[in-house]
């Protein structure tokens, strides 16, 4: 379809059976400053009512702001592909139907700031909801972006937020750049091809984008943790062919910790020919991380620890575990996040939630009170003589360690990071 010079942006909203956040969604669009945007919804076969809501909207405004495109089920990088071929503006923004956008008039900064830098992708700061505590992205962290000004993706080479970024169309299409048919993760694979195709990028000081992640039900079965893998292991393969040193020891860092315990959970012992398709992935990033590194004996981490999963299991972990809180008095949880309150569920669902005094959280001033737990600082932790039992991500768990020791605590006892997957909103919630 033509791009028009009367549609600044396209908004593309892929959507599945999302009655219940559609109307939130599409009213965080319409709430947007900027003149001239239409918003292009991609109904990805739902079976709900989510098309007789999107039917409404139509009616309730022109037709030309609210287009709604239909297809049979494919995910949503097949929907976002869709729409952008249907879109009409200049610049393409994408948001999920059980999110919105934040600041009012972040996308007008933003298209102003693409034209004033002449470049084909500007971002924008996002933010995460849960619970009614709100927070800034971990992934916005990762590089200490500036502002209003023309930058090299090489020096930064971000894989997560695509999100955040606006993209001139026209540059999309004359590239061939898509998001692939994956169940997971298509969007870093989208997002650093756009950004390599590119090479430069803006970012406006603005948040564009709020994360729902209440509203977050994703399941990864192993049909879709092999969609994972490929997608990671296309990443790596793209990220050496063009010297994106950062970008590989990122990803790598992602799949040794962020994705392990998903990784892990998904290899069933019933399903054997999956299996091995999982182990054929990991062996083959393990080498190409041997390639790269230069080491013809070199095993990646996540690999040590299928070996050591194999040998052991979760079922013998959580026995244990119940075992040793049974004679335990007084109980602190530190990481008031997602783990941290599933490690309250596993213990309420066994009978321990009295046990529990309070969360111990370094954002403990952002953070009063979570399912009926306060939550308190370290150093208001060490005076109530309670056992601490650390709940967060392996990749936190050093940081978390010497935090305690530099406040003097040194009783302590680190959750595993496997059971901490299962028994959280991330796992099998019937693992209780």
């Amino acid at each position: 379809m033509e791009i028009r010079n009367d549609v600044k942006i396209s908004v593309i909203v892929p959507v599945y059976n999302g009655e219940k956040t559609i109307e939130r969604c599409l009213d965080s669009i319409l709430a947007q400053t900027i003149d001239r945007c239409e918003i292009i919804c991609v109904d990805d076969g739902s079976n709900d009512s989510t098309v007789e809501i999107i039917d409404r909207y139509i009616k309730e405004h022109e037709i030309s702001i609210v287009i709604l495109l239909r297809q049979k089920h494919g995910g949503a990088g097949c929907a976002r592909n869709y729409g952008i071929k249907n879109a009409h503006g200049k610049y393409v923004a994408f948001i999920d139907a059980d999110d919105c956008f934040y600041d009012a008039d972040a996308l007008e900064k933003m298209y102003n700031v693409c034209i004033l830098n002449n470049v084909f992708i500007c971002g924008s700061k996002v933010k995460i909801v849960n619970k009614n505590v709100t927070r800034d992205a971990e992934f916005c962290k990762e590089n200490e972006l500036r502002y209003n000004i023309k930058l090299n993706y090489a020096d930064y080479q971000m894989d997560y937020g695509f999100i955040s970024y606006i993209y001139d169309r026209g540059f999309l299409l004359d590239n061939g750049i898509e998001f692939p048919i994956y169940r997971r993760y298509e969007d870093p694979v989208f997002l650093v091809k756009a950004m390599s195709a590119a090479k430069t990028f803006s970012v406006a000081d603005t948040t564009l984008y709020c994360i729902n992640e209440s509203d977050y039900h994703g399941k990864f079965d192993g049909i879709v943790v092999i969609d994972l893998l490929r997608a990671i292991l296309e990443n790596l393969i793209f990220s050496m062919k063009n010297g994106y040193d950062i970008l590989f020891n990122r990803t790598m860092k992602r799949l040794n910790y962020e994705y392990a315990y998903i990784i892990l959970n998904s290899l069933d012992f019933n399903q054997f020919a999956q299996n091995e398709i999982i182990m054929g992935f990991l062996l083959r990033i393990n080498e190409v991380d041997r390639e790269y590194c230069g080491k013809s004996d070199h095993l990646i981490r996540l690999l040590k620890q299928v070996a050591k999963r194999a040998a052991t299991g979760t079922k013998l972990y959580q026995y244990d575990l119940k075992e040793r809180i049974k004679d335990e008095g007084r109980i602190a949880i530190y990481g008031a996040g997602l783990y941290g309150q599933g490690f309250l569920n596993f213990l309420a669902s066994n009978g321990f939630k009295e046990k529990v005094v309070c969360f111990c959280d370094k954002n403990a001033e952002k953070i009063n009170l979570i399912d009926d737990v306060r939550v308190f600082s370290i150093k208001q932790v060490k005076e109530m003589n309670c056992k601490i039992y650390v709940a967060v991500g392996e990749c936190y768990q050093e940081e978390v360690e010497e935090s305690l020791k530099n406040n003097g605590i040194y009783e302590f006892e680190m959750l595993d990071g496997m059971f901490l997957y299962r028994v959280s909103s991330y796992g099998n919630k019937n693992h209780f």
